[in-house]
């Protein structure tokens, strides 16, 4: 998977390049973990607090387009991990028709608990190997 752009991943990491670093390493090793196919995506780090408490969430994948957005505001840096890999999932459930064929897209949807089950998975494997992410 390519990415297009990462807008304003330096309101998520702050001045440290280390963090933005971070991020970046955790999406790669996400998108081979679960076998993503190589397909240009637009992320976005908002600091939009009313969006994400309108919304009720703190990211959302627009399959359509193929557009991420991630709540980033007064999280941990663990807490933002794991909304871009719950997202990433959805991008695999996407790019392999479940999506489509989903009757229900809401919470507690088939969908939702396979994308809170594996990013709980990938998170604890990854929070083993970086346990510089719990801040």
């Amino acid at each position: 998977m390519r990415f297009q752009e990462l807008e304003r991943i330096e309101d998520v990491v702050k001045p440290s390049n280390q963090r933005e670093a971070r991020v970046k390493h955790f999406i790669e090793w996400t998108k081979k973990r679960l076998g993503l196919a190589d397909e240009p995506m637009n992320i976005v780090f908002s600091y939009d607090k009313d969006d994400a408490q309108d919304q009720h969430r703190t990211g959302q994948w627009d399959y359509q387009n193929n557009h991420m957005v991630v709540y980033v505001g007064n999280r941990n840096m663990v807490d933002i991990l794991r909304t871009v890999c719950h997202e990433l999932v959805h991008v695999k459930q996407g790019q392999i028709g479940k999506i489509q064929k989903a009757k229900v897209h809401g919470p507690g949807s088939p969908l939702e608990v396979e994308a809170d089950a594996k990013a709980g998975y990938l998170m604890k494997l990854y929070g083993k190997l970086h346990r510089d992410i719990f801040e």
